[in-house]
């Protein structure tokens, strides 16, 4: 969509646009070239989710955030995945700057 604002960042890309929900709505993809292993992929599938979970009371509005893993983001820690993930939603200025 033209409205949709990507960041690029590693490990990860994203793309948000505003909608008129009442909350905001997320889509990862994970593709075979990131990891060949499903395991892998669904954990970090998991792992991009339970960040969102925690971080979405936070967001300024409602928002469809779509989150494109990009090669090696299966060998990061959940911390590493964590700060990569609000980094990007703080320069989509979805995030609050202030606080966790």
């Amino acid at each position: 969509s033209p409205d949709a604002n990507p960041s690029k960042g590693a490990p990860a890309r994203a793309a948000e646009k505003a909608n008129c929900l009442a909350q905001s709505r997320l889509g990862v993809t994970i593709t075979t070239k990131v990891d060949k292993r499903a395991v892998r992929r669904n954990k970090l599938r998991r792992r991009i989710r339970e960040i969102f979970r925690h971080r979405r009371l936070s967001f300024r509005s409602a928002h469809d955030l779509v989150v494109i893993a990009l090669t090696g983001s299966t060998d990061l820690e959940f911390p590493q995945i964590e700060e990569e993930l609000c980094s990007l939603l703080k320069k989509a200025n979805i995030l609050a700057r202030s606080g966790r």
